[in-house]
This record gives C-alpha cells, sequence and structure tokens, in this order.
C-alpha cells in the first residue's frame, strides 16, 4: 500500500484448501479481534489448516502471514490536530513469553494495562530505521482516512521493518508514548475535543441511486452523448 512495506497475507474463510504463497514458519490471526487473542505461530501448513478449522478464534476466518523470527515490535503514536505529529518510538519487551509473540498478559495483566507493560522508550534505533518508521507513518497519515490519535505498529528486524497494523480509538489511545515530545493527556484529550468541534460532516447524495437517472437516458448512446 502506497510503498510501505508490508508482509504478505492470505485470508483465509472457511477452509484452508490451497498452498500458501510464502515459507514458514507461519503466524495464523483471526480475522477479527485483537490484543494477540488467538494468534498462533505454527511451523507447517498442516498445522494451519488444523487451527483454522478448530479454534473458536477463527470462526469468522483468519489471516496467515510469514513470521519472522528474532524479529521485535516497534509503535508510533500518530495525532492528526491541529497538524500531524508522531510520538516517540517504543520498543515492547516481550520479556518471558514462551508464544515468541507480545501476547495478552504482557500488554494487559502488569497492572496498568498496555501503559504500564515494559517497554524502550524511546527505542535505542539506528537513524536510518528510525527515518523509515516515521516516513512510513507519515504516509499513513496521509492516505488513511484516520482522525484525532492513533497507535501505528511495526515488525523490525535487523534494521528492516515492516508495517502490521494501525490501531486506532478506543483500541490504542497510545497517551504514554508522547515522551518526545512530551504531551500531558489533557493536552491530547482538548485536542481531540477541538478537532470534533471544527469537523465538518460530509453530507453524501443517494440522488439517481434508483436507476431514475440510467433511464432517462434512453440508450448506450444518450448515455455517451
Amino acid at each position: 500500500m502506497a510503498g510501505l512495506p508490508s508482509l504478505p497475507r492470505v485470508a483465509v474463510l472457511g477452509e484452508l484448501d490451497s498452498e500458501l504463497p510464502f515459507d514458514s514458519p507461519y503466524i495464523v490471526k483471526p480475522r477479527f479481534g485483537g490484543s494477540s487473542i488467538g494468534i498462533e505461530i505454527v511451523e507447517d501448513r498442516e498445522t494451519a489448516e488444523v487451527i483454522v478449522r478448530t479454534s473458536v478464534h477463527m470462526r469468522e476466518g483468519a489471516v496467515i502471514e510469514p513470521y519472522i523470527a528474532e524479529s521485535s515490535d516497534l509503535s508510533i503514536a500518530i495525532k492528526t490536530w491541529p497538524s500531524v505529529a508522531l510520538s516517540a518510538i517504543e520498543r515492547p519487551t516481550r520479556g518471558g513469553s514462551s508464544s515468541g509473540l507480545f501476547d495478552y498478559s504482557e500488554k494487559y495483566l502488569s497492572g496498568r494495562g498496555l501503559a504500564g507493560a515494559e517497554r524502550e522508550l524511546p527505542a535505542s534505533l539506528s537513524a536510518d530505521t528510525e527515518a523509515e518508521v516515521r516516513r512510513a507513518a507519515e504516509v499513513v497519515a496521509k492516505v488513511l482516512p484516520v482522525r484525532s490519535m492513533h497507535r501505528l505498529d511495526f515488525i523490525e528486524r535487523s534494521g528492516e521493518v515492516w508495517v502490521n497494523e494501525i490501531n486506532t480509538i478506543p483500541g490504542a489511545m497510545a497517551g504514554y508514548l508522547w515522551v518526545d515530545p512530551h504531551v500531558s493527556y489533557e493536552e491530547i484529550i482538548n485536542g481531540m475535543i477541538d478537532e470534533a468541534d471544527s469537523w465538518q460532516p460530509k453530507g453524501f447524495s443517494t440522488a439517481g441511486s434508483d436507476g431514475t437517472l440510467l433511464r432517462s437516458s434512453g440508450s448506450i448512446a444518450g448515455k455517451l452523448g
């Protein structure tokens, strides 16, 4: 999308009945949901097929991607008011999780929710890696119709980064990322209110959707003329 680095993925609706176009290991995710719930790392297609068929989290479908071993997560917050601004970049600490993922317990069971999870903030990154994360975040802010504040997540390995997903409110306030530049929660909330007050709702017309315009044109020649 828009020249952004991202991993290939396959959407599965029902049975996994074809070969996957990338090598194992795989990461299997529920089509809907979040917070790392139901995500599995598997070594082969057969195991992925069983999980897609039997997991309660995959009843509405699944998404399969290549699993990037020895990688880490990076996140950055984006706010759009009064102009686009980017927070510091964090590297969440996966700690002792045996799943190989930044999982639910590490995210939310530390006592203060995601804001209390272990992290390196700001993350220690090479100048090139930080520049690529910020470039991608600026592109996302331009091409996606999002407002207010959101968190953009990346996967990183040896300086190479891939855009993973965007988390909008209420999925992620990401206020804890605003340490450099520093933005207080009060400023964040006030900015969100100001942006909402200034927002001009877009109007859409359904005129002609009942076929009136097509019928009145008479023929193809009339439509083109």
